[in-house]
């Protein structure tokens, strides 16, 4: 069930408090999100670029969603159109659901960061 909450990471949102709310863009694997921003730096919106990325996998991997996160470890530097970034795996510790944060059992998924991530998202 967790493994199809789709989310994603945004790159404004890093290095704030873990237990801050974050809206975050996160999919299930590194090359899932790789695919997401790489269409963004194309030009494609956001929500096109999730959806790209939903039809290739044919189910939902990678979506928004507020919530609570921490990096777990780098995965690979990404080039994109003379923008470096970090595909990270993070814990996902919290996710609000339209009313409140639920806090649960960390989900791990697959995010994108500007380069050096720290810690704590």
């Amino acid at each position: 069930m967790w493994k199809h909450i789709a989310i994603a990471v945004t790159f404004l949102l890093f290095g704030t408090p873990a237990r801050a709310q974050q809206l975050l863009i996160l999919c299930d694997t590194a090359d899932q999100v790789e695919l997401v921003f790489t269409l963004q730096a194309q030009g494609i919106a956001s929500d096109q670029a999730l959806d790209a990325a939903n039809k290739q996998a044919k189910a939902v991997v990678c979506g928004f969603m507020v919530a609570e996160a921490k990096i777990i470890e780098r995965v690979r530097d990404v080039p994109v159109n003379g923008i470096s970034f970090t595909i990270v795996k993070v814990a996902v510790t919290g996710f609000f659901d339209g009313k409140q944060m639920l806090v649960g059992t960390a989900l791990e998924q697959f995010a994108a960061h500007p380069s050096k991530p720290s810690r704590e998202m």
